[in-house]
């Protein structure tokens, strides 16, 4: 029993121990919580305090900032108001002053208004006085001229009306004689348009390509003999040919000229020198010299009279020279010097409303042909269109005036409104009823020469001429001729037509090759077959030299 009771006294002590120990260990965690948060505390404290004195002190700094705003603000209405003030005080001075000068006015205005009354007054009575003073006046005339003003009146109306009726006829007889002279310049102005329109083209044709045999038969006899000196020499010196057109004619026609100015050179030498007597070699260089110079003065005149026509300045005395030489060449009658001015001043007017520069528009136009002498004279590369765009490049002209003359015959892309004008005007000028005509024999004698031409070129399967004579186009056979031939047949035919051919203008010359082969491919036989590529041999010959016929396919 008494060691029950020890062991629960023992049991006891220990769980009082252990009690006291947790107590302890308890109220020494709950101890050092409470420090922990005594310690956080007052660092919040601490914090909050620094923020209450950061606060604080932006606070005090806002409103010392307002304070002076506000003083600022205070000091400058301060002063604002004492300048109002002193404005106000110089207004009212000056208030002073104007209601002193208004009063001052006032009282002039009385002064005047009184002296106005006093001159009404006086008026009236000088116009009372004057009334009477006519009255007694109109009474003496009525008198002296023994009739009444009404009376008067009508006298002087009749003989005004009868001054008005004689300078009323002279006017009119004025008007008359005036009218009848502008009638007159008018007539011929349309009639000479009538011409223009209505051009007959025979003259054009026997000023450039005939002239007349010496009607000496002398001197007849020496040009129409078979080996005739005269026309050698003719020949020689003006490098164009003399041909008489039949045993029976009395002309001579002039072909083979390098261009028609030379001809016409050749034709006023010839002229010059069967007038001049002396039918030797010395005086023909001398009548030829002398032709030549007055045409290239012609020529050069006839460009500056162009130019001033149509009021255009600073163009290279070059350029005009070629403008001039198109008074010597005519395309289908039409003269070339005179369509180059119709069609400027047709691209002037219609560049005038559409509000392009119409100087400009007739500085293009003028020189649009000029191409047409280069290609002519020299070797120009192209067509005129090209070759006098490039002449004109050379000689200074801006690209706004380039572009049209090589444009106007779509060898360029039109690009500029101006272009298109000079293309219409060109158009306009050389499609107008009367003024390119073709005599229907010379068409028909063009296109015989052409077409006899054709006859005696072998291996030609057919041949078109188009374009009213103005393109020749051949179809071969192409067994006969290679791709590479036709250039070589088109430049031969085209050489051939310049020498004996006539013809206005120039003729392109097109050379057609069409190869059509066919095959037959059998199915059932294709394993036996092997196809070799074919071989031909094509040589180069002329085509006026080919040994076979026309129509041969040879082997």
């Amino acid at each position: 029993m008494d060691a029950i009771l020890s062991f629960g006294l023992t049991l006891f002590c220990s769980a009082l121990t252990s009690i006291a120990f947790f107590w302890l260990r308890w109220r020494k965690q709950i101890s050092r919580e409470r420090s922990e948060k005594i310690a956080q505390f007052k660092l919040k404290e601490e914090r909050r305090l620094k923020r209450f004195r950061t606060k604080k002190k932006n606070i005090l700094n806002k409103i010392e900032s307002r304070a002076q705003v506000r003083l600022e603000r205070d000091e400058a209405k301060a002063e604002d108001l004492d300048e109002r003030q002193e404005r106000n005080n110089h207004l009212e001075s000056k208030l002073g002053e104007r209601a002193s000068e208004q009063a001052e006015r006032v009282s002039e205005m009385d002064h005047r208004r009184n002296d106005v009354a006093q001159f009404k007054s006086q008026v009236k009575s000088l116009k009372r006085t004057l009334k009477s003073k006519r009255k007694t006046m109109r009474v003496n005339l009525e008198q002296k001229a023994q009739m009444s003003t009404e009376e008067a009146v009508l006298f002087h109306q009749n003989q005004i009306c009868a001054q008005v009726d004689i300078e009323v006829q002279q006017k009119a007889q004025r008007k008359i004689v005036e009218a009848e002279a502008y009638r007159d310049t008018r007539a011929n102005e349309l009639i000479s348009l009538g011409r223009q329109r209505y051009y007959d083209p025979s003259p054009a044709e026997k000023m450039l390509s005939y002239v007349d045999l010496p009607r000496s038969n002398k001197q007849k006899a020496l040009f129409v003999s078979e080996k005739s000196e005269q026309i050698l020499m003719l020949e020689e010196i003006t490098k164009v040919s003399f041909v008489l057109e039949s045993p029976d004619s009395n002309r001579l026609q002039l072909r083979n000229s390098p261009e028609t100015f030379s001809r016409e050179i050749a034709r006023l030498a010839y002229q010059r020198w069967l007038n001049g007597g002396q039918l030797n070699e010395k005086s023909l260089k001398a009548q030829y010299q002398k032709a030549q110079q007055t045409l290239e003065n012609e020529a050069r005149q006839a460009g500056i009279a162009a130019a001033e026509r149509l009021d255009l300045k600073r163009i290279h005395p070059e350029i005009l020279y070629l403008v001039g030489k198109l008074l010597f060449r005519t395309s289908y009658t039409q003269n070339q010097w005179q369509h180059a001015i119709e069609a400027s001043e047709l691209c002037g007017m219609m560049a005038e409303e559409l509000g392009i520069n119409a100087n400009v528009a007739r500085r293009a136009t003028l020189l649009h042909d000029i191409g047409k002498v280069l290609w002519a004279e020299t070797e120009a590369v192209g067509s005129h269109a090209v070759s006098g765009a490039a002449f004109a490049r050379e000689y200074g002209e801006i690209p706004e005036i380039i572009h049209p003359i090589g444009a106007h015959h779509h060898d360029e892309q039109p690009a500029s409104a101006l272009a298109f004008l000079v293309i219409a005007a060109d158009t306009l000028s050389g499609a107008r009823p009367g003024a390119r005509r073709e005599s229907s024999e010379a068409f028909s004698q063009h296109v015989a020469q052409l077409d006899e031409l054709c006859q005696q070129v072998h291996g030609l399967r057919q041949h078109m001429i188009i374009q009213g004579g103005r393109e020749l186009r051949m179809q071969v056979y192409p067994q006969q001729y290679s791709d590479y031939d036709l250039q070589e047949l088109s430049q031969e035919v085209a050489s051939v037509i310049e020498d004996e051919c006539t013809f206005p203008g120039q003729i392109k010359v097109t050379a057609l090759r069409e190869l059509i082969t066919t095959s037959v491919a059998k199915a059932k036989y294709r394993d036996r077959i092997k196809i070799e590529p074919a071989q031909t041999m094509t040589s180069k010959r002329s085509p006026f030299k080919w040994g076979g016929e026309k129509g041969d396919l040879g082997a």
